[in-house]
């Protein structure tokens, strides 16, 4: 992983890095999907912009809340990049995603989706 491989005062990820960053995530997971949300998604990051990334798993027995442990490892040996990644199972999203405005359901309807598994 490099270091270099973006500056976080640009506006833009390039495809070379969300493809890396895809790579070290199937790494750990087999992910149903994966969305890049937040402000890099929707063309407005700032200096202080985190790279936000929503992760749909098909299972998961971890409660939601350690479920990046291993990411947050993984992605610390990014400098000057903060990543923040939301891990969801498949049934959670499920909940969520049609209620109108509810964080589920904001990240299907204006992230990007830059992986998705193909059957």
């Amino acid at each position: 992983m490099s270091s270099n491989t973006v500056n976080k005062k640009v506006s833009f990820l390039s495809e070379e890095f969300l493809q890396e960053c895809i790579n070290n995530i199937l790494s750990i997971f087999t992910p149903e999907k994966i969305i890049l949300f937040g402000s890099y998604a929707y063309g407005n990051p700032t200096q202080d912009s985190d790279i936000d990334i929503f992760i749909i798993l098909k299972d998961s027995k971890l409660p939601r809340y350690k479920r990046a442990r291993e990411l947050r490892k993984l992605f610390r040996n990014y400098e000057k990049i903060e990543f923040d990644f939301v891990i969801y199972k498949s049934s959670e999203v499920d909940e969520w995603k049609d209620v109108h405005l509810s964080f589920v359901n904001t990240v299907l309807e204006k992230g990007k989706v830059i992986y998705e598994r193909q059957e």
